[in-house]
């Protein structure tokens, strides 16, 4: 996934980097990486709310509490 997201990032598709970013948050947060899932998730909601997709950052919210809690 990281590979994904440095792939997006590159190309300039903020779009689709909004939503690896945030895949990429919750994988790293199962996995037990809490800081760099925070990194992650900061990418996503940046994203997102330049993309005027505030449903989309309390949709990320909701995924990253459900794999911390």
């Amino acid at each position: 996934m990281a590979e994904v997201v440095r792939r997006y990032r590159a190309v300039g598709r903020a779009f689709e980097l909004a939503q690896a970013a945030e895949d990429h948050a919750v994988l790293l947060a199962r996995a037990g990486w809490a800081d760099q899932a925070a990194t992650a998730l900061r990418e996503a909601t940046d994203l997102h709310l330049r993309l005027g997709a505030h449903w989309d950052v309390r949709r990320a919210a909701a995924r990253a509490g459900r794999v911390a809690g």
